[in-house]
């Protein structure tokens, strides 16, 4: 049995000094390639300065340059995030004429997943139109990161004629929310925003199929495409709003129209009572928000009638609504009765209306 012990004892020793070792080696090697880097980027920054500056030409870069790509995009990661303009333009050329680009133009190609997911996030930042053959490809691929990466990447180099099948891969094919889509969708700016609405435009008409085109319900995409609108701020989204609303069919786009409108902060010309009325608190509560973002009047008796609501947040943002309307009166009227929303009224103005996320 001792011996059993020992045995036992002797093997865990082992495992423990050499995780020891491994955490020891390791750490060794990440100073070391800290202190390289550091080394490279003093040695390199004056140098880019006077390549920008047309002090040093190309040839002189690429003699320069001589280590390896992974050490150049460290270097030049930082430059390619936050340049503009003429700058950018000539670090992505010096990159091309080095071989940077072809590098992992050929990586693109590699049968090690994260080799290919690398290069792609690297074309993308460098803006290679070349490899959008190839990152539309790994659009289909059964790893939702690889797919993340190569929608990125194509809205990085400003392929706007592949949004809807980023969109249509990032919805059937991967399980990203709405917010995580926007956030690379809205890389291509504004210019998406005039085919989004076209594309709402004939769903509501009847010309096109969204369920048939995405691959999921029409209404997740339609939401999709609201929420991206809404983001960007684009007026011209309003009438298109207004025609959703009017159909009020599924309450999950009801709620990202709504969303959507509080960004845009102007007025509907429909009526909202029966959003102020809906059974589903998140649509009461957000029609709430908008009429305080725009301002819009004409809902008094339902705004008061909701400071009376089951849900606690929908009696809230009516009391602030009233509050921040000018309507302090109706509160303390309010405050002072046995009415149901005298609780609220009372806690709004102690409060002086003052929330800090309302």
């Amino acid at each position: 049995m001792l011996t059993i012990i020992r045995a036992i004892i002797i093997v865990l020793l082992t495992v423990q000094i050499g995780l020891m070792a491994a955490l020891i080696l390791y750490i060794i090697r990440a100073k070391r390639a800290e202190r390289r880097s550091k080394e490279l980027e003093a040695r390199w920054q004056p140098l880019l300065y006077e390549y920008l500056e047309d002090e040093v030409d190309i040839k002189t870069m690429e003699i320069e340059l001589a280590e390896n790509y992974n050490s150049m995009w460290n270097f030049f990661r930082p430059y390619l995030d936050n340049l503009i303009g003429s700058d950018r333009e000539k670090i992505e050329k010096l990159l091309q004429e080095i071989g940077f680009i072809a590098h992992f133009r050929q990586q693109l190609n590699s049968e090690n997943r994260s080799k290919r997911i690398r290069a792609a996030f690297v074309l993308g930042k460098v803006r290679d139109s070349v490899s959008l053959p190839q990152l539309e490809e790994m659009l289909q691929s059964d790893s939702t990161y690889e797919i993340i990466i190569a929608g990125q990447a194509i809205t990085d180099i400003g392929a706007t004629e592949l949004v809807f099948e980023i969109m249509a891969a990032f919805l059937q094919r991967t399980n990203i929310t709405f917010e995580g889509i926007s956030q690379i969708i809205i890389n291509y700016g504004e210019e998406i925003c005039p085919p989004l609405i076209t594309i709402l435009t004939d769903w509501l008409a009847g010309r096109v199929d969204l369920e048939e085109k995405f691959q999921v319900p029409a209404y997740q995409s339609a939401a999709l495409f609201v929420e991206l609108l809404g983001h960007s701020r684009y007026q011209e989204a309003l009438p298109v709003f207004e025609k959703i609303l009017q159909q009020r069919e599924n309450e999950e786009l009801l709620i990202q129209v709504l969303k959507a409108l509080s960004r845009l902060k102007e007025p509907v010309q429909i009526d909202l009572k029966p959003f102020l009325t809906h059974e589903n608190r998140v649509i009461r509560n957000q029609t709430l928000k908008y009429l305080y973002k725009c301002c819009q009047p004409g809902y008094e008796e339902q705004i008061v009638g909701l400071l009376a609501d089951e849900n606690w947040w929908v009696s809230f943002y009516a009391a602030m609504l009233l509050y921040h309307n000018g309507r302090q009166n109706i509160l303390t009227e309010i405050a002072g009765s046995a009415e149901q929303g005298a609780a609220m009224s009372s806690y709004i103005l102690e409060a002086g209306g003052q929330f800090e996320h309302f």
